[in-house]
């Protein structure tokens, strides 16, 4: 709680250094001391924190008569002239601020989009990736030779004999993970490329807030593909 002095309206008080300023006075349970006004809170104004700064400035009576604070939002730069005499304004010093926020703002959602690619491939087949790749072809194989029953390809026998089905079913559950896989690879590609894309041309933070939205709902749609929280 802070208070008002209203002798010099000098701000701000607490009641600790109220009671410290007056030892000898005795103050009720629920402070309240003569010559103090509380003064209510307010929210502080929304501001941009890459140009300006809010600070609290004098209280001020509100319609109901009560001490309130007040804000005032400043700029973070003021206008100066370099060594070459050369002035820069606030707007200017603003403007680059801006630019040299939102460029590292960006680089930050292309980064983060690979690595959240990488996370979801290392998500799926881990360092896997031959095997998979070696089970899918002798998969493919075996099911244009027309499914024989000998030979089976290890792979796919491998399959069969841990989830105890047929090598039939074993080669198409292996061909139906790998279509699947191939499918969310390919879209993971094609969003991955276009979200960087329009983040490195995104000309304001609203327009990359809108890629970093399209990229994280791609992302999600494509985890739930892949059967993926």
């Amino acid at each position: 709680m802070a208070y008002i002095k209203l002798f010099d309206l000098s701000y701000p008080h607490t009641e600790r250094s109220i009671r410290d300023a007056n030892p000898q006075t005795s103050y009720p349970a629920l402070f309240k001391a003569d010559g103090y006004e509380w003064v209510f809170p307010t929210p502080q104004p929304t501001y941009d924190p890459i140009t300006q700064s809010v600070r609290e400035t004098a209280p001020a009576l509100s319609v109901l008569n009560k001490y309130e604070q007040r804000w005032e939002i400043v700029s973070l730069f003021q206008e100066y002239v370099d060594e070459n005499n050369i002035t820069h304004t606030v707007v200017e010093q603003e403007v680059a601020a801006v630019a040299t926020n939102l460029s590292a703002k960006k680089a930050e959602l292309i980064k983060q989009i690979d690595t959240d690619t990488d996370t979801l491939i290392q998500a799926v087949i881990g360092n896997r990736q031959s095997e998979y790749e070696l089970a899918e072809r002798e998969a493919a194989a075996y099911k244009t030779a027309g499914y024989p029953t000998s030979p089976v390809p290890p792979s796919v026998k491998s399959w069969a004999d841990a989830k105890g089905v047929t090598s039939t079913a074993a080669c198409d559950d292996i061909l139906s993970a790998a279509s699947g896989w191939r499918s969310a690879q390919a879209a993971l590609r094609a969003n991955r490329l276009l979200c960087k894309q329009q983040a490195a041309g995104a000309v304001d933070m609203g327009a990359l807030s809108a890629s970093r939205a399209q990229w994280m709902g791609d992302l999600e749609t494509i985890k739930l593909s892949l059967g993926l929280k």
